[in-house]
């Protein structure tokens, strides 16, 4: 018997993300922790009731050398029980000046979705964020420096130069996926990395997120719904902001800077992280201030970031753009 209350919740999501976009094909990231097994189970319970084609691809970094392949033929198995064809993918991890470990991972890792989900037609890439992951989420942004979009949290879907992204789990916590597994006799893979807390993420999980229960038993809750509240209003603004972005932009698809200057800054500063986004680059409170520094507040005319590997954010010639490059240049 299916745990009903988690079941429902992940169904009602998964059907009105289907039917509205007519999602034929499900590509889910597939881990073998709890949050992925729990998912993909709730998937292959709904495909054919829900008319999509499903698929798993499991991410292979090798960092735990025999545990990373344990977890990839664990998860080879499970596919095996529920015919779920199965994809895995070996991905090395790189991490440098300007990206840690966790990103050069999560990065591959989309990657690697996005590659797998491109051989179907209106594919979805399903991966299983949960509540708990949110709340972590909202308090790294904000440890880290963030603007409206990073205290709104993970989002629900996303469609981006990643593709469609659909998260089913994210409204249950992690107590919930754990207590469905348990109910539905569903075993699932552990990785150790999880309890390095040299890694700011488990750091939160294990130190801070203890506290910030006993404080609030109900903290997922209360910072999911903070998060659909604050979404609602990002929204808003970035829907004028959309308005407004025709109007910036130069001829070649960069951001004009005199037309910039004319709109109110927290206008501009939407406009012009969204440009950056786009184009693929790491935003970062910081980054975002010195751009807007040199944009709204002084008259400099020429000015360059180093902002990733060969990836620059240039002010010249009255326009800001992100300009690729193999150069041994030092950003200030």
């Amino acid at each position: 018997m299916v745990n009903i209350n988690v079941f429902a919740r992940v169904a009602e999501y998964t059907r009105s993300i289907t039917e509205t976009r007519k999602i034929s094909h499900i590509a889910a990231g597939f881990s073998g922790g709890a949050d992925s097994c729990a998912m993909l189970y709730c998937l292959c319970k709904l495909r054919r009731e829900l008319g999509f084609g499903l698929s798993a691809v499991h991410v292979n970094h090798g960092l735990r050398g025999g545990e990373s392949d344990g977890d990839m033929e664990f998860c080879r198995v499970f596919c095996e029980k529920y015919d779920v064809p199965f994809f895995p993918v070996h991905a090395k991890v790189e991490s440098g000046a300007h990206v840690s470990v966790e990103l050069s991972g999560r990065n591959a890792r989309y990657a690697a979705f996005t590659a797998h989900a491109a051989r179907y037609e209106n594919c979805a890439v399903a991966t299983a964020h949960n509540a708990d992951d949110n709340v972590e989420t909202v308090l790294l942004n904000m440890l880290r420096g963030t603007g409206l979009r990073g205290l709104c949290g993970i989002p629900p879907y996303a469609d981006d130069r990643r593709g469609f992204i659909i998260r089913p789990m994210l409204s249950l916590t992690k107590d919930e996926i754990l207590g469905f597994c348990a109910d539905e006799g569903l075993e699932y893979v552990t990785d150790s990395s999880n309890d390095d807390v040299s890694y700011t993420r488990n750091k939160i999980r294990h130190s801070v997120m203890p506290v910030l229960r006993e404080i609030n038993p109900s903290v997922a809750e209360t910072v999911t719904r903070q998060s659909k509240i604050l979404s609602e209003f990002a929204d808003y603004l970035y829907s004028v902001c959309d308005s407004q972005r025709t109007e910036t932009e130069a001829a070649d698809g960069c951001l004009d800077i005199t037309k910039l200057r004319e709109l109110p800054r927290p206008v501009g500063a939407c406009i012009i992280k969204n440009y950056l986004e786009n184009k693929g680059v790491n935003i970062t409170f910081k980054l975002v201030e010195r751009i807007l520094s040199v944009v709204f507040d002084n008259n400099c005319i020429k000015e360059k970031f180093n902002v990733g590997k060969d990836t620059f954010v240039v002010i010249r010639g009255g326009v800001l753009s992100v300009e690729f490059e193999k150069q041994n240049y030092r950003g200030r």
